[in-house]
């Protein structure tokens, strides 16, 4: 997979139903870089449980000063009171 993408993978024919979505780590990337983690790593790797598959894992780890009403709202449309967030034990 390249590119900024989300596959659904049942169809009428290969009644795959026990995995819904394949997302390409383009996807993620984007993704936190739209939510203020810009500073992105992918890295690559066989999952011991896939291995005779042949399958390749990626993990997508993001850094970044995000704006965490940004964050809030593009997962699920939170609110978040900045006042009760800066006081906030820790």
């Amino acid at each position: 997979m390249t590119g900024a993408v989300c596959e659904l993978l049942p169809t009428q024919e290969n009644g795959a139903w026990q995995t819904w979505w394949r997302f390409g780590p383009d996807f993620f990337t984007r993704y936190l870089g739209v939510i203020g983690f810009g500073d992105t790593k992918v890295t690559f790797h066989e999952h011991p449980a896939h291995a005779r598959a042949g399958a390749h894992v990626s993990d997508v780890l993001g850094r970044g000063v995000a704006d965490l009403a940004r964050v809030a709202q593009a997962l699920g449309g939170f609110k978040i009171d900045r006042d009760e967030l800066a006081h906030a034990a820790l």
